[in-house]
């Protein structure tokens, strides 16, 4: 037998994988005010039962505050009781490269059913798509990766260890891979493939992220009196102004080359209670934006994280500040409540080159956070590649091209073979 049996078998298995899909997209695993608690159990389960039949060993693992309550990146005040990862290992018989092959199971809410052509978790499909909720994002990249582990073991014996990570609570943050690296009995893997959708690229880097609340406060009183007291809302505009001046510099000054220049975007304000009160009170609410690696004008570069640049927001407010009266004796209180990271994997990594070659997709970057900077920080080498396109996610009428499912399946199989060995039977 040879790798052209396995991608044989595949093809002429494709109905039973894409019923596997529609299977998983059909159990709803939506998680519950951006993480608070989700709904991923009943799928974790499903997908236990399949890798038990493929012999794997298996666990089901809850996430534990005590293990990353000390990271940046870790979100409170989430529950945890019955959302459990999942762990599968399949063990080598030696002499091969190990595998970490993982992603979330746990997709973002529907919001507006009305908005959807389809029934969310109907799994639907139509022109060749495969439509519902976390389809793309990322059921399709899960369900592909456990086809193509199946395809594999049917044709021979891994010769390297390979693990199989379904995690929790991606979408609130990613506390389910930053749990699973804070375990001091996890497998250790020498390199991982995230089964994020990436517009038919290999992602080798990611753009961190971080959302911030601003809290402005000022004095309220009839709009007669807007001359003596200090409008909550405009002073909130003198920090908006200089956060947009420190955009505009980081534009100016900030490159990367696969991922444009980080930006600060105020995506939510809130204030007042009438239309005839001045408001005392204002949130804003930001994306802040963070490269991997930044190289400044003159070419040097230097690795980021989000605690210099908060630094950067947090002096860019200061200054503003200090030129206003009220502010330097009322400064605005900010609360970074999510924290996500960039990565960065080196290019020469072979793994990026194994799969290349196997799928013949180009090497690019992700623009959104992702679960990757958790397992670089721990030590795992960690590229993205799975089907899907980020334009088609987050949104009603979530869909999956059924042919590049198909394609990815082969994909990982190849890469499979070669990166951890098989000993055909």
């Amino acid at each position: 037998m040879t790798k052209a049996d396995i991608i044989n078998y595949i093809e002429q298995n494709k109905e039973e994988a894409i019923a596997l899909l529609q299977h998983l997209v059909r159990i709803n695993s939506a998680v519950i005010e951006h993480g608070i608690d989700g709904k991923e159990l009943q799928a974790q389960l499903f997908l236990r039962d399949r890798l038990e039949k493929m012999g794997a060993t298996t666990e089901l693992m809850e996430p534990d505050y005590e293990r990353m309550k000390d990271s940046p990146e870790c979100p409170s005040g989430h529950n945890y009781k019955g959302r459990p990862n999942l762990e599968a290992i399949f063990k080598g018989v030696g002499g091969g490269r190990s595998l970490l092959l993982t992603g979330h199971v746990d997709t973002m809410d529907p919001g507006d059913i009305n908005k959807w052509k389809h029934d969310p978790w109907s799994a639907h499909i139509e022109d060749g798509n495969l439509y519902g909720l976390g389809s793309a994002d990322m059921k399709a990249g899960l369900c592909a990766q456990l086809f193509a582990l199946e395809a594999v073991l049917k044709h021979g014996k891994l010769k390297g260890d390979c693990v199989y990570l379904s995690v929790v609570d991606e979408e609130g943050g990613g506390n389910g891979t930053l749990d699973y690296t804070r375990r001091a009995d996890k497998p250790k893997c020498d390199g991982a493939i995230i089964a994020e959708p990436t517009n038919g690229e290999i992602h080798i880097a990611s753009r961190g992220v971080m959302l911030l609340h601003i809290d402005v406060v000022g004095q309220t009183g009839h709009p007669l009196y807007k001359w003596e007291l200090h409008n909550a809302v405009e002073k909130a505009l003198i920090i908006k102004k200089a956060l947009d001046d420190l955009e505009h510099r980081w534009l100016a000054t900030k490159c990367h080359p696969v991922m444009p220049s980080p930006g600060i975007t105020l995506c939510m304000i809130s204030a007042g209670t009438s239309g005839t009160a001045i408001p005392d009170r204002c949130r804003m609410s930001f994306q802040v934006d963070m490269l991997p690696v930044e190289k400044y004008w003159n070419g040097e570069p230097r690795e980021i994280n989000g605690l210099m640049i908060r630094a950067e927001v947090q002096e860019a407010i200061n200054w503003a500040c200090a030129s206003d009266p009220w502010l330097s004796e009322h400064p605005p209180i900010l609360d970074w409540y999510q924290h996500v990271d960039p990565h960065s994997t080196d290019p020469t990594f072979e793994l990026i080159h194994v799969l290349a070659e196997n799928s013949g997709a180009p090497i690019g970057a992700s623009f959104a956070g992702n679960d990757a900077r958790h397992l670089a920080n721990a030590g795992v080498p960690s590229i993205l590649y799975g089907p899907g396109y980020t334009a088609d996610i987050h949104k009603p009428n979530e869909k999956v091209s059924i042919s590049d499912y198909i394609e990815c399946i082969k994909n990982y199989a190849s890469t499979l073979v070669d990166w951890c060995g098989v000993e055909f039977f």
